[in-house]
């Protein structure tokens, strides 16, 4: 069984913030893995840079860093996709491994208006 994480989140434009989050969520818990999940452009947030874009400036910017993954999960979503879906494919791709969610503040602080949010929190 692996320890892995998931980092979901808009990264538009990736940051050295998330960069950081990343590498201190490998350290202070651990983890095998951090994936990095980008939110297709289907995504409700005003001003989104393409998937692509994001997709690849998260590549370039953990070229380095072989615990890391960038996810082509949300690449070709055809409508919103929200938390509780990146959680119920998690879970399924992933289900013979310890799973770890990490976010940023301001996805927390929000936490309480997901879609679902009883459902999404790890049982």
């Amino acid at each position: 069984m692996k320890k892995i994480g998931f980092f979901g989140g808009s990264f538009n434009p990736p940051t050295l913030a998330h960069f950081e989050i990343v590498k201190s969520a490998l350290k202070e818990f651990n983890l095998d893995k951090v994936i990095v999940v980008p939110m297709g452009d289907k995504y409700e947030k005003q001003g989104l840079i393409s998937f692509e874009d994001r997709y690849n400036m998260l590549l370039k910017m953990f070229e380095n860093e072989e615990k890391v993954e960038i996810s082509r999960m949300q690449a070709n979503q055809k409508e919103v996709s929200y938390a509780i879906d990146c959680f119920s494919k998690i879970d399924k791709d992933y289900s013979r491994d310890e799973r770890y969610f990490i976010m940023g503040l301001d996805n927390f602080s929000k936490i309480e208006t997901w879609k679902e949010r009883k459902k999404a929190y790890f049982k």
